[in-house]
């Protein structure tokens, strides 16, 4: 039960700042990348909820090589 309001008490949170944000339209993914950069403190682990056609289409992007972009770091 603590566990869960934790969680409810977290959730509550988020929501308040998601109501109190300004919406920005991103007409590119290079939009996107400047407001993870620039549009957020960097403390916040930032999640992104997508839809299939979205993942999909970032999925088959790919750099000047030909390699896909959310391939895993070869490191």
């Amino acid at each position: 039960h603590i566990q869960r309001q934790g969680l409810n008490t977290a959730n509550k949170a988020i929501v308040a700042k998601l109501k109190e944000a300004t919406p920005v339209a991103a007409k590119s993914i290079d939009d996107l990348k400047t407001q993870v950069n620039t549009g957020f403190d960097p403390a916040y682990n930032l999640e992104f909820v997508v839809s299939q056609s979205f993942f999909n289409a970032l999925d088959l992007m790919k750099d000047g090589n030909g390699r896909f972009l959310l391939e895993d770091d070869i490191k």
